[in-house]
């Protein structure tokens, strides 16, 4: 018979900081069929990606507002008599909103891409707006005008952070199949809490929205999550691991396996209590 062995490695893990998050949830929820909210997957995973998300699907249940990257140069231009929504995507100079394919229908109706624009950036600032007139504090300096000259609309905010399964531990995304595809699920910040931000830091509005529920994926605050890549806490080829609903934070627990943990610090995310923990990982043997 063959016997057991233990397993090699044994870590200890300390917090020493918490941030907010909130994922998608405990079940799923397909009042939108097109786009279902289902629970934020569990698993240990390694991150492949930092920076902004652009939505590559087209057709029915595309997130319209997420094909142009957030911060790509925005303008209004006059062409042939109307005027003409235009960004600037890396190596292509200006061009109409409309040659991308998720727009590409409404090429004939510029008048309506203007307005689409400028009804989405009014519906943006109405949650600030309205915050501000319920605190009874006069209005900041005009931050915006009805065009703004960056793309301030993805539904993923200014950045997001993706990850994948790393099936045979060796540190790359080496299987380019199911095994180890980039998950759906990721970080991301979202357009309300950019801009009631934008207000706070450059208008002193000390407005606050909380963190609402995702379709999957997990929602962070700008600045929280600008601090966990600053401090190197979420970096490229750095674990991330999703708890369980039913986890609680605890301040340190230890962890026996014989996978070695090649970071000595890792942002593990409680969906239950919404929480991202950034924990120290010291081996033990």
């Amino acid at each position: 018979m063959s016997q057991l062995t233990a397993p090699k490695h044994c870590y200890l893990y300390t917090k020493i900081a918490t941030y907010q998050g909130f994922g998608g949830p405990a079940k799923a929820d397909n009042y939108d069929k097109l786009n279902p909210a289902t629970p934020t997957r569990a698993g240990r995973f390694t991150i492949n990606f930092i920076g902004p998300h652009v939505t590559a699907r087209t057709g029915p249940g595309t997130y319209v507002w997420s094909v142009v990257p957030w911060g790509t140069p925005l303008r209004v231009s006059k062409q042939a008599k109307q005027e003409v929504v235009e960004v600037m995507l890396p190596g292509t100079g200006w061009q109409r909103l409309t040659k991308l394919p998720a727009w590409k229908h409404l090429d004939e109706q510029q008048k309506k891409v203007k307005d689409m624009v400028v009804a989405r950036y009014a519906e943006l600032w109405k949650l600030p707006t309205d915050l501000l007139a319920y605190k009874h504090t006069p209005a900041p300096i005009r931050l915006y005008t009805t065009v703004p000259d960056k793309w301030v609309f993805s539904d993923f905010g200014h950045v997001t952070v993706k990850y994948y399964l790393d099936a045979n531990h060796n540190g790359r995304q080496d299987r380019r199949n199911a095994a180890e595809n980039t998950y759906s699920d990721f970080i991301h910040t979202t357009p309300d809490h950019e801009l009631v931000e934008r207000l706070n830091t450059q208008a002193n509005a000390g407005l606050y929205v909380p963190l609402g529920q995702s379709h999957g994926c997990i929602h962070a605050m700008p600045k929280e999550v600008d601090d966990m890549i600053a401090s190197g806490y979420l970096k490229i080829g750095g674990a991330f691991v999703v708890h369980p609903y039913s986890a609680r934070v605890v301040a340190s627990f230890q962890e026996a396996t014989d996978i070695p943990r090649l970071q000595t610090r890792e942002v593990h995310f409680y969906p239950g209590q919404q929480q991202l923990v950034v924990y120290m990982v010291t081996a033990l043997r």
